[in-house]
């Protein structure tokens, strides 16, 4: 928590998507700020807070896409544990999940024992016996992967409540300063097409990670009508 200074000056707004109450507030900075716009409490759980508007998706060689960390968002997996936001169309639900709940939950619910992933190479995970882990694997880049690029904003597009798909396009060259923390983190939505079984990504989204539950209106203890106790997505 922190008190937000009404004299830091804010770069472009928008309500949350998934969270209307919810203000995400970005300065030149790149910080990233949470407000609550209403009165009343509010409680979150993880959720979606904005998009990277329209851009171009397609492969690249993985050190390029590694190293332009500013302008690419690539998709790219080091850990069978790195989340990822899980939509289901027939559910008409997103939830996050790591490639390990992935595979534990489709061999479950569809008997799928046999999981691939676009750009990358999946082995079994072997535990100090040597033996394959239950629903674990060892996701390898293949030499080109895709990585999503941003189309920057015209300058005459208004960044004050905008909307939220839009609101990741306005740190388009910078997309290295946006905060990725345990609580809050740039996320590549996927899906899984069936025979055979592959996890293909879709577009990355901004979402909060964690659950929150602030007090009445975000108040600062002095009440000060220009000031609301704010959360800072610090880096």
């Amino acid at each position: 928590m922190a008190e937000f200074e009404a004299s830091i000056e804010t770069f472009a707004s928008c309500k949350a998507t998934m969270a209307d109450k919810i203000q995400v507030v970005l300065t030149k900075e790149f910080q990233i700020w949470l407000a609550n716009r209403g009165d009343a409490a509010e409680s979150l759980s993880a959720c979606e807070l904005f998009g990277y508007g329209l851009g171009s998706f397609g492969p690249t060689p993985v050190g390029v896409a590694k190293s332009s960390g500013d302008t690419l968002t690539p998709w790219h997996l080091s850990s069978d544990l790195s989340l990822m936001v899980f939509v289901d169309p027939a559910a008409n639900t997103k939830t996050i999940k790591s490639l390990a709940e992935i595979a534990c939950d489709t061999t479950r619910t569809s008997g799928i024992t046999d999981l691939s992933l676009v750009d990358h190479d999946v082995n079994p995970k072997l535990d100090a016996s040597g033996h394959p882990m239950s629903f674990r694997h060892l996701p390898v880049p293949k030499t080109k992967i895709n990585a999503f690029e941003p189309k920057a904003l015209s300058p005459d597009v208004e960044r004050q409540n905008m909307r939220a798909t839009m609101l990741g396009a306005t740190m388009a060259g910078n997309l290295k300063k946006i905060p990725c923390t345990d609580w809050a983190q740039m996320l590549f939505e996927v899906k899984l097409n069936p025979s055979p079984a592959i996890v293909t990504p879709l577009k990355p989204k901004y979402w909060l990670t964690c659950a929150l539950e602030k007090r009445r209106g975000w108040r600062s203890k002095r009440k000060s009508p220009n000031k609301r106790c704010w959360l800072w997505l610090k880096r």
